[in-house]
Order: C-alpha cells, then structure tokens, then sequence
C-alpha cells in the first residue's frame, strides 16, 4: 500500500487518507523528495517522531507492520521557511474475528419441536446464521439474526446451524455448528386413548407429518383418524387395528404394510404419492346409491383379488356383468364365485336379492391390497360407435376427472358416463360429463352433479379416440374429497349453460345442455362436447352435423342471431314439455330464450314457462331450435297433417291440433263408415273414445277457419 507525500512547501500539504487493515498485514511506504521529520501516534497517544527535522530523504520510508490503529503525519521545511505539517494518515488495524462455539447438537421428534441455539467465545460482530440440510457440504441458507441465540420450530429434516462472525475488513469467521437431528420414526402408544391426533399417543409426543414413518403395535387403545391425517410410510403389526373415519383423508407418501385390520370408511380417501408396492390387506367400506332390489350399480375395486360374489354374495350368479364394446351389449360373467375385479375395470352388478324393494342404500365392502401407482386398461376399438369401454377408479381415494382426461387425450374423446339407473324404462341409463361443458344427467333422483370428482368404487364409461388403445390412472388424479357423489368444476372459463329437459305426462326424461364456452368452436371439441348416448324413453339432444350431442359447446363471444338445431325422440305419442332446467352465465340476466317449433310454427318463450306439444312417435331431428331472438314477422299457426297428432292413451283418443283451434271431428273406418262426430270443439285438443278395436281408422279434423285435413291410426 502506497501513498506519494505532495510537496507544498509552506503552505502544507496532504499526506494520505484513513483507511483500515488487518492486525500485522502491512507496512507504510512514503516517496519524499525534500526534508521532513515524519511523526506517528497511536489512538489517543502523544505523537512521537521518527526522523530529525533536518534529514532530507530523497527515497523511500517504510514504517514498520501496523499491529494497532495507528495515525501518521509529515512535517517539513524548506530551507530557514517555517515547517509545514501534512494532514494526518489513520491506519485502523481490525482484530481477526473469532466464530466462537454454538451449543450442542439435539435430537427431536419431526413437525412439532422447538429449541434455542446459543453462541459463546466469538469476537467481533454477528452478522447473521446459516442453516443447512447437508452439513454445510454447500453453501448455507442465510437466517437474519444477529443475537447470540437462535430458536428453530417445527423441523421435518435433520438441520445443521451455524453463526456468521465479522470483524471490520477481515475475513469472515464461522462458529462451531450444531445439529439439530430429526426423528422420523414415530410409534403409537395410545397412551391418552384412541385418538391419532392427539400428541400424548406417539411416541415422539408429536402428531405424525408427512415425512414420519409411523409404525402401529398392538396396544390397549388402537388409533382412529377423525381428521385429515399424513405418515411418510405405515406398518401395521399383527393383531392391531386402524380406522379411517368417513369424510377423512389420509395421506400416506410412501408404501403401506399392513398385517393388522386397516379400514377405510365409506367417503373417506386414503391417498398415496410414490409409485411403491403395497404388502397385506385393507378393507373399504363404500354404500350405494337409495337402489331398489332389482337396480344397478357399476362398480370398480380398489383393492387386488376381490372375488366378485364374496364382494355382493345375495345378487344373483346371473347377475353380474361385464361391458362387450364390439356387441354393445352387457355380458353375463360365466362364474363369478372365481371371479375377482380386474384392476380399473367396470362390472356392472345387480343389487342382492334380498334387498329392499324400496330406495334403500347397500352397505358394500372391499378387502384386499390396495391398489397404488400406474394402472393402465386396454380399450376395445371397433370403430364409429363401437368404442365405449367400462373402466372404473382403481383406488381407494378419488380421483379428479379433469386430470384422467388430461392424461388420457390422445386415447379417448373426453366425456365421461356414469351408470345412473334405477329398474326402469323411462329415465336413460346415464349421466355424461365433460370437463369444459358440464354435468347432464338422466333425472334419477339419486343422481348428483359430479363436481369433478369420481369417487372410491366407481365404475364408468369412456369412448376410446379413432387411434385410442388405453387409458391410464396415476397418482397424479388421485385427490382428497369427501362429497358424497361421484363428481368437480374444471378450470376457471367463460360459461353460459343452458340446461333443457325434455319430459311426457308418464314421466320420461332426458336432458341436454347448450353452452356458449371458452375455447369451443362450431365442431366437435375435446372435452367440451359430449354424445348422446342414452336409451330412454325420450330422447332431447342437439345437433353437430348430424350427430347427436348430449353436451355441446359453442363458439364466443355469444351472438343473439345463434340458432341452435335440436332432435327429439318419442318412443310412445303423446303430450310432451320442453323446459329450463337451469341456466348460468348471461342466461342468468336478460338474455331471452325461444325454442321455435317448425311443426306448429310457434315460437315460444322458455323463460315464461315449459313448451307443451304433441308428438308422434319418431325421431324428428329437424323440429326443434333453440334461438334468442324473436323477429317482429307473423308467426302464423300451421294446421297440416304434421302438426295435428292423434294418439291413444288409457282413457281414449286424443287429438291435438297445436296452435289451431278446431271447429269438429269424424272417425271413419276403412270402408268409409262414419263412426264417431265431435262438434263445437273450439279447442287445440279433443278426447272420445271408439268402440270398435283392431282396425285403422280415419280422422277427419276440421279447424274454425274450415282447414280440414285427414289422419290415419290404428286402433
């Protein structure tokens, strides 16, 4: 370090600047030119020469090796002029800092633990700690402390602390480190009762956490999760037991060892992240629907090797089933006594035989190895309308049905259908779903939105793709939710639903929904629209080409002059009413809703109340639209052969003209004998009765504007 003396002569000059170094690091160099006597001083000291006033030195003074704050200054003379005094140079010598030691090393239980650290024998300043997970094999983790005491909580991982020293420009100095060890083996005692999540039942005093391998012997009081619970690894040993209550998750990280009796109650989720290898057995309760004796269910296991009949040992040896994609039909299961589940598939199983004939639940129950990691099914494909295949959730947990069809995009078209039937033939066999349009459902009354999430035991429905070869589950989908339907809502896009049932006097049903949605375009969309696929006794779906859909999306930004083409199905004529079921988005304001009937010619308002009309049986894919505009032209009632409907029901003939009024009608036989007159009806509908059975007769229906037309029906 050097500093060039500037010679001002008598009027002074500068010398050097403070500036600050390590104990003993160095010397001072001074290049002199002319006399000067060359004082120095310590802190606070006399200053003491150290060269006569009347040297001149014409090189280089070195001071000696500064082991303390020393202050320097120059006097020097010219010639018989008054001496001159430089501005004093400060050396300030920094003592070399001492990390000191930190107290020692401790073993906790992991999660619930708290402890001070304490540092003694350090000099100079605390700048901060550091913590590390590796002993410090890389650089530690900053702590901003700066007290001689440090308190660490609720560790999960064995942790090493350190204090930082400094002192001035010296090099930083590192305490000692302590260790704080953490325990991540936890035993139950049951020492205060039953309960896992009180602290006093483990052996470490602390409710287990995700990182604990918990391990349950035989003792006094077994546990019982009553509350969302986490273990990294779980051992049950022989003669123990462990309850999962309903409406509970349990998260277990890693694998399961069970020789003890695990149950998992019905509605609770026992959730699994590693792809790792489960040993011993687990039983999962699951209840049914409110079914009949003679309904179904589509059932999954979530266990390895459930036997079919020991699963529902009073349903019937013919009862039981398996899907066939290429007869798209259900087959029986030959021998279900030596049958057991396959992993992720569905069967289709009637409930017992001696159960209730009213809507009661069945209290079904599974044991076996629980299912964990990939399972993956292969999928039929024998082309247009020959892929549907009944694959089932394969956990006992649910899973989230957004993520299934994210992960399966290339193999299936993304609606999902559930078997949602009860013993008869007018509600349709299932409810269908898709991630982007929504739930429809059939109208059973035990029927729920999915809300996403398909639950324990279920079984269900996909349609593999063109190329579509199999569908995988994963642990990714698995989720922890505990309603109490098989359904979830998918990510947060623009809806505006309409959801439109249509429904006869017998109490047939179908629904169907419309939706103005992000992403969706004038085609077929993945994952927003859904095929109609059902078989009840009405039929009410829209159009994509020619194809029916049950869900179907349409492009934004919503447009008032949209028309929307809608099929109808009647498998017996008579009375039937198209109405809203529910709507969302902007259907929920002001936005107006006309079903228009190219039959009759009427345009109808839905949001003043259901549309009633007549319908033979049929398929009629070009009677109905949806629109949202009423134009100001003249809807003029159309009285022609297809807008009058005859049709017999249990009291008689009826005969229902629409939008006209009728003035009479004459019933002839085929040999043109008048049969039967009705006058002065003044009314769209007429009711009488015709004696003579077996034979096709003719209606003569005149309207009051004397319209008159003719309809042939067989009596």
């Amino acid at each position: 370090m050097k500093r060039r003396l500037l010679d001002s002569l008598n009027s002074g000059f500068v010398f050097g600047k403070k500036f600050n170094v390590a104990q003993a690091a160095i010397g001072i160099l001074m290049m002199l030119t002319t006399a000067f006597s060359f004082a120095q001083t310590a802190a606070s000291a006399t200053w003491a020469g150290t060269a006569n006033l009347n040297a001149v030195v014409t090189g280089a003074v070195t001071g000696a090796a500064a082991t303390q704050t020393t202050s320097y200054r120059a006097i020097v003379q010219s010639g018989s002029c008054a001496s001159a005094t430089s501005s004093v140079a400060t050396i300030t010598v920094n003592p070399a800092a001492v990390g000191g030691t930190v107290s020692d090393s401790a073993s906790v239980c992991s999660g619930n633990n708290a402890g001070t650290l304490s540092l003694s024998g350090y000099s100079g300043t605390i700048t901060g700690w550091e913590s590390s997970t590796n002993n410090f094999a890389t650089a530690g983790t900053p702590i901003a402390n700066t007290t001689t005491s440090l308190t660490f909580t609720n560790l999960t991982v064995t942790t090493s602390y350190r204090a930082v020293i400094s002192s001035g420009v010296c090099a930083v100095a590192y305490s000692t480190s302590a260790t704080i060890t953490v325990d991540v083996n936890s035993v139950w005692t049951g020492t205060n009762g039953t309960s896992w999540h009180d602290a006093g039942n483990w052996s470490c005093g602390a409710v287990p956490t995700s990182v604990v391998n918990v391990t349950i012997p035989v003792t006094t009081n077994q546990p019982i999760i009553g509350a969302d619970a986490e273990a990294n690894t779980l051992t049950l040993q022989s003669g123990t037991t462990l309850t999962l209550q309903s409406n509970f998750d349990f998260l277990v990280v890693g694998a399961i060892a069970s020789q003890g009796t695990f149950t998992v109650q019905n509605n609770a989720n026992l959730i699994q992240i590693l792809d790792v290898n489960n040993t011993g057995n687990i039983t999962v309760k699951r209840t049914s629907s409110a079914l009949m004796r003679q309904d179904y269910t589509l059932w999954s296991s979530p266990v390895a090797n459930q036997n079919l009949v020991t699963f529902s040992p009073a349903t019937l040896a013919t009862r039981f089933y398996t899907y066939n994609t290429l007869a798209d039909q259900y087959n029986t299961i030959a021998s279900p006594g030596t049958t057991t589940f396959n992993e992720a598939q569905g069967y289709l199983i009637r409930m017992p035989n001696n159960h209730p004939t009213t809507p009661t639940v069945w209290n079904g129950s599974f044991t076996g190895e629980p299912h964990n990691g990939n399972a993956t099914i292969a999928l039929t494909n024998g082309g247009a309308g020959l892929r549907f295949n009944a694959v089932g959730n394969p956990y006992p947990s649910a899973i989230d049905m957004n993520t299934f069809v994210a992960d399966n995009e290339d193999d299936i078209t993304g609606t999902l259908y559930f078997w949602r039937k009860t013993n008869n033939t007018l509600s349709p066999s299932y409810s269908s779903w898709t991630s982007g349009g929504g739930f429809v459902n059939n109208g059973e009354s035990q029927v729920f939105d999915p809300n996403g999430i398909i639950r324990t035991g279920q079984g269900f429905f996909v349609e593999a793709s063109a190329t579509g070869s199999s569908v995988t589950f994963n642990n990714g989908q698995r989720v922890g939710d505990n309603a109490n339907q098989f359904f979830r809502a998918a990510q947060d896009i623009e809806r505006n639903r309409i959801w439109l049932n249509a429904t006869n006097t017998s109490g047939a049903y179908s629904q169907t929904l419309v939706g103005y949605i992000t992403g969706s375009t004038m085609g077929i969309d993945f994952s927003i629209d859904g095929k109609f696929i059902n078989d009840g006794a009405v039929e009410f779906y829209s159009l994509i080409d020619t194809e029916r859909y049950a869900i179907q999306g349409r492009p934004l930004p919503f447009v008032a002059a949209d028309v929307v083409p809608m099929g109808f199905k009647a498998t017996a004529a008579g009375q039937y009413a198209i109405a809203i079921d529910h709507v969302d988005g902007l259907f929920l304001g002001d936005q107006d809703i006309y079903l228009r009937d190219n039959v009759t010619n009427a345009v109808h308002d839905l949001k003043s109340g259901a549309y009633n009309f007549a319908s033979e049986i049929g398929t009629f894919n070009s009677r109905f639209e949806v629109i949202y505009e009423n134009s100001l032209a003249v809807h003029n009632p159309v009285f022609n052969a297809n807008s009058v409907v005859v049709y017999k029901d249990d009291k008689g003939f009826v005969v229902n003209s629409g939008n006209i009024t009728m003035a009479s009608i004459k019933v002839y036989d085929i040999n043109g004998r008048l049969l039967a007159t009705i006058k002065d009806i003044n009314a769209s509908e007429a009711r009488f009765n015709v004696t003579e059975a077996n034979q096709v007769l003719l209606f003569k229906i005149f309207s009051t504007e004397d319209q008159e037309i003719t309809k042939k029906v067989v009596n």
